[in-house]
């Protein structure tokens, strides 16, 4: 028996790329630094049992048009930027490799990419790679924080960004031996266990949270099968789970950050692994495999990929990891088929086995020629599974019936906008928010009041309570009723000085709030109601219905299509009498009746 370092002397390059074979799967081996600082890897072939420990990458591929050149086998070799700055950090072998001669499995240089074929049948190997690894979180380089920007280092606490990054991950590593986050009482005391570097910590943070990772279908997948997991960022590391609950207590210091994708992510992996363990307990003995997708995809939402269709191939493994059992032929990964052809499938076998309707729950739709029903998986929004017996879906896939009751036409609409050019800055109202605050007062907010007989004051904060729950007003700090006001009566676009001193983070956030609100449709109902349509790529029309769809208990907005109709997407209650009504009562009296969405 050869030992190891002569079985790799014997070992066949892997590139030129070779037919995997059985349960053969490629494995990187990275050289060390040399005096030409090349990035110098081997790949070889190996059937997976063989392998013994390797490391998988966890990373975002980044700008595929960036691309850096490392040698493969002593050829060239392209990968993207990102990669190319995770295998320049990890040829350093960090603390937590035993050493550099391991395995890497890493799917863009690991993967074929050019063999459409070995793509499709790899994705469905997902969980056997990374359930058999250590994974490697890659979270990027560290960067430097501008000191002009928003998330500068405070200048009085003298600490640049290198340096708040290396105090930051030795807190995290020594979080529970050293120091407690949460003292008597169950009181918070992350902020003092920080100490001066509170405020720099807060910055850099806010800077990590925000990190492409965490914004990634594939990343999700990777973050909750069972491997052993580490997070890298430059030259620092620490457990996942370490860094998720440092994450979780800082942010119920800093509520503002549930809104970053990376606080998203940590509620996504809590998610799922309770998912998991409704599962595997008699609880989730019944649950269909296209039941357990559908609570996926809720789980997931909007999360990004490069590719379309990765949208759902890219929680697959998942699937499998959970439940188990087969979907149908024609679901199986192929990455022949369009990602339109894939979501319509997907959709009419999702909406046939479970009648969620959650799945209508999208922020946008740029599919064209298929169904209006069949959802734009790359905008779904995350929430919690809506299912309704009474859907089913045509043979043909072609109309999806369900029940509901249709209230009838808007009183008013009160259009969109882009918020790029309304974003207040620090010396300056642009004039166009301003004028718009006014028109929407005008039109939406004051005929509510009257209607509800409540003061514009209520119903502005009826519409704004889902962003109190994220950062209640404090005694010392405005509301948002009160910064609204300000943005509203402004009478010259630049600020004072006064003014300017006066704008904390606090201010900042309820600003930028308030003008993210005006991304979609508002509309008033005859009774006072106000509706936000949560797609931002319609253009709503007089004539355009209001309707609750049964099991739902939301509003959704249709158009009439003949005998059917079209779907525009659904709405949120921001206030108003309609709110109340929208109980097991209403659906006793109400007019029900099946409509037809094509």
């Amino acid at each position: 028996m050869l030992d190891d370092s002569l079985q790799e002397l014997y070992r066949q390059p892997a590139y030129p790329y070779r037919k995997l074979e059985g349960s053969d799967i490629r494995l990187l081996r990275i050289l060390p630094r040399t005096e030409t600082d090349d990035i110098e890897c081997l790949l070889h072939q190996i059937p997976i049992e063989e392998a013994g420990d390797f490391h998988s990458l966890s990373y975002v591929w980044g700008d595929v048009t960036d691309r850096c050149t490392i040698t493969l086998e002593n050829q060239p070799f392209e990968v993207t930027r990102s990669l190319f700055e995770a295998l320049d950090q990890l040829r350093e072998c960090p603390p937590d490799f035993d050493s550099l001669e391991e395995y890497f499995w890493i799917d863009a240089i690991c993967i074929n990419q050019e063999d459409i074929d070995e793509r499709s049948q790899q994705v469905q190997r997902m969980i056997d790679i990374y359930n058999g690894s250590h994974t490697i979180i890659w979270l990027g380089p560290i960067v430097s924080l501008s000191a002009d920007g928003p998330s500068s280092c405070s200048p009085e606490h003298q600490m640049s960004s290198e340096e708040a990054f290396e105090f930051l991950f030795k807190k995290i590593n020594s979080m529970g031996d050293e120091w407690e986050p949460v003292g008597e009482n169950n009181k918070l005391v992350i902020n003092r266990c920080l100490g001066r570097a509170y405020k720099a910590v807060l910055d850099i943070m806010t800077e990590i949270l925000h990190r492409p990772w965490f914004g990634r279908i594939w990343t999700l997948q990777e973050a909750c099968l069972d491997s052993w997991l580490t997070v890298h960022l430059g030259p620092y590391s620490t457990s996942l789970y370490r860094f998720l609950e440092f994450t979780e207590y800082f942010a119920l210091r800093n509520r503002v950050l549930y809104l970053s994708p990376g606080v998203q992510r940590v509620l996504a992996i809590q998610n799922m692994n309770e998912l998991l363990a409704t599962i595997r307990s008699s609880d989730g003995d019944g649950l269909k495999v296209g039941e357990v997708l559908t609570k996926i995809l809720g789980i997931a939402g909007a999360a990004k990929s490069t590719d379309p269709r990765d949208q759902i191939y890219g929680l697959l493994s998942m699937l499998k990891y959970m439940r188990g059992g087969d979907l149908p032929d024609d679901l199986s990964p192929n990455y022949h088929m369009s990602y339109t052809e894939t979501y319509w499938n997907y959709a009419a076998f999702l909406f046939q086995s479970t009648g969620d309707l959650h799945l209508l729950k999208c922020r946008r739709n740029e599919l064209h020629d298929v169904p209006s029903w069949v959802p734009d998986f790359r905008y779904l929004s995350a929430g919690p599974s809506i299912p309704d017996p009474s859907v089913y879906v045509t043979p043909d896939k072609k109309v999806l019936h369900l029940q509901g009751h249709i209230l009838g036409t808007f009183r008013c609409v009160f259009p969109r906008v882009d918020p790029e050019g309304m974003m207040p800055r620090r010396a300056k109202i642009p004039l166009e928010l301003t004028n718009h605050l006014r028109a929407f007062e005008e039109q939406i907010l004051k005929p509510s009041a009257l209607a509800r007989e409540i003061t514009i004051e209520e119903a502005f904060n009826n519409m704004m309570e889902f962003a109190t729950k994220i950062l209640p007003v404090k005694s010392t700090a405005s509301s948002f009723y009160e910064v609204y006001s300000t943005l509203r009566d402004s009478i010259r676009t630049r600020r004072s000085r006064t003014a300017k001193k006066k704008r904390t983070r606090n201010i900042v956030f309820k600003e930028q709030t308030i003008v993210d609100h005006f991304t979609f449709h508002y509309l008033l109902l005859h009774d006072g109601t106000i509706l936000v349509s949560t797609r931002e790529d319609i253009e709503v029309k007089t004539g355009d219905l209001i309707c609750i769809f049964k099991g739902s208990g939301k509003p959704g907005l249709l158009r009439a299509c003949g005998e059917n109709f079209i779907f525009l997407g659904m709405c949120i209650i921001r206030g108003g009498p309609l709110e109340k009504k929208l109980d097991d009562d209403f659906w006793a009296t109400a007019d029900i009746q099946d409509i037809k969405l094509v």
